[in-house]
């Protein structure tokens, strides 16, 4: 499991370092990041395929989808989503929005335990309802001072349930179909590479391409840590990892200079509490887990 949990710590790492090496790839736009991203991680996640054994789950997902064709449109619907998401995590760092980002990361996951217990019928412990009540006091008074909750806070948490919502629900939350979808995810984003003017961002940027391989290996490292990580921990260890993330952005954030307005403390006092809480309750699941097991 040790093994696991280094992959989560270093994918939630490198995450944060393509969050950091976006501000290094102006004038190249966030849509034109998007396309070359995706253009240089897809050779790694095919490379996986293979590298993790998973060529034979491959053609049986291949199959499944050629009996059930719904699943293809579900695919492009979850597709679309990622797409969105990768998208605002590029273009974010370079236009004053990295800190707003980082905070729908931070709401995410009481996001998604409310649908969780909302849409899956899932347990709420006494401390995720202490949790989800820090949330929703945070929140609800950034709603209602002058500040309130920006789109880009909002389009995190409120696309990523949906996304996962109907990977679980269609029960394709699996690697297989995450390759599809960075095959989908490929062919929307090839259009924004024709659109960018590479000669002018080269006269400006002389090392661009260099930053952009750069940015594929880590991206194509990242995802295939994220899978190996998620074979080899148990689901309530990982999803106790999954906050390091929110942390590495808001720490490349502060880096890039950008600051706390006044009227966000209390909002991040709360989330704070809140996500203090679900590691809380994580670890106490982890620890029932062990005494069962024995």
């Amino acid at each position: 499991m040790l093994k696991g949990i280094l992959c989560s710590v270093l994918a939630s790492f490198l995450f944060g370092c393509i969050y950091y090496l976006s501000v290094f790839m102006q004038p190249l736009g966030g849509e034109a990041l998007f396309g070359y991203r995706m253009l240089f991680t897809l050779p790694l996640i095919v490379a996986a395929i293979f590298l993790l054994k998973q060529k034979r789950n491959f053609k049986e997902f291949l199959l499944t989808l050629k009996q059930k064709p719904k699943l293809i449109a579900v695919l492009l619907v979850t597709s679309s989503i990622s797409s969105f998401q990768m998208w605002l995590y590029l273009w974010a760092p370079s236009n004053g929005a990295a800190l707003k980002v980082s905070i729908g990361y931070l709401i995410l996951p009481i996001v998604m335990v409310i649908v969780g217990r909302l849409v899956f019928k899932e347990h709420l412990s006494k401390i995720k309802l202490l949790s989800i009540s820090f949330a929703v006091l945070g929140v609800g008074s950034s709603l209602v001072s002058s500040s309130g909750i920006s789109w880009e806070s909002a389009g995190v948490f409120c696309l990523y349930p949906v996304y996962f919502g109907l990977r679980k629900f269609y029960g394709i939350a699996n690697f297989p179909s995450f390759a599809i979808e960075m095959f989908f995810m490929f062919l929307f984003s090839s259009y924004f590479i024709t659109l960018a003017d590479m000669d002018f961002v080269l006269s400006q940027n002389p090392k661009i391409y260099y930053l952009l391989v750069l940015m594929g290996l880590i991206s194509g490292t990242a995802l295939i840590s994220q899978i190996i990580s998620s074979i080899l921990v148990p689901i309530n260890v990982l999803g106790l990892l999954t906050y390091l993330e929110p942390i590495f952005m808001f720490a490349v954030s502060f880096m890039i200079g950008e600051k706390l307005d006044e009227s966000s403390y209390f909002l991040m006092f709360c989330l704070s509490a809140a996500i203090v809480l679900l590691m809380i309750d994580s670890l106490n699941n982890i620890k029932i887990s062990k005494r069962a097991v024995r």
